[in-house]
């Protein structure tokens, strides 16, 4: 679970608010609004951004919640 507020807090500051996105990640939503937002999403996810997004997790040391990987082992996972 993410603990934004609370690291926030820890480095002082004050007054935080926090907001919560409903963010669809394909066109399967049957509301129009979410319907294009996943259209979106996915498009920039198929063109090579959930590489970037992997990459950065899994190359991450495992002190900072990644998986120490080398590139060339995420790319042939």
């Amino acid at each position: 679970m993410l603990k934004y507020r609370e690291q926030l807090e820890e480095a002082g500051f004050v007054e935080i608010v926090e907001y919560s996105y409903k963010w669809p990640i394909n066109r399967w939503p049957k509301d129009p609004k979410y319907k294009e937002i996943g259209q979106w999403a996915y498009a920039n996810f198929s063109g090579g951004g959930i590489e970037t997004f992997s990459l950065a997790i899994m190359t991450r040391p495992k002190e900072e919640g990644g998986l120490s990987w080398s590139k060339i082992e995420m790319e042939v996972f």
